[in-house]
């Protein structure tokens, strides 16, 4: 099997998280997986966001956390 690599994310104790360097500042939050594919879907669904330049920060984490907490409350099988 192939190892996965998966844009602007760090794997830590297995759970990825998003890290992105934003106007200087790190945005390190949670993705709430450690499924390689289901981050690197995670990531693309918030792509729109890294290239518009008048998103602020406080957007795109807001951004992450509906998306996590959206993804956490599907019930699993």
């Amino acid at each position: 099997m192939r190892k996965l690599s998966v844009p602007y994310t760090i794997n830590r104790r297995g759970i990825y998280y998003l890290n992105l360097r934003w106007n200087n500042q790190f945005i390190r939050q949670s993705l709430a997986t450690k499924d390689p594919l289901e981050a690197f879907q995670k990531v693309n669904q918030l792509a729109p966001l890294f290239s518009n330049p008048q998103t602020c920060e406080q957007t795109l984490r807001q951004q992450v956390s509906e998306m996590v907490g959206s993804d956490a409350r599907l019930p699993s099988n």
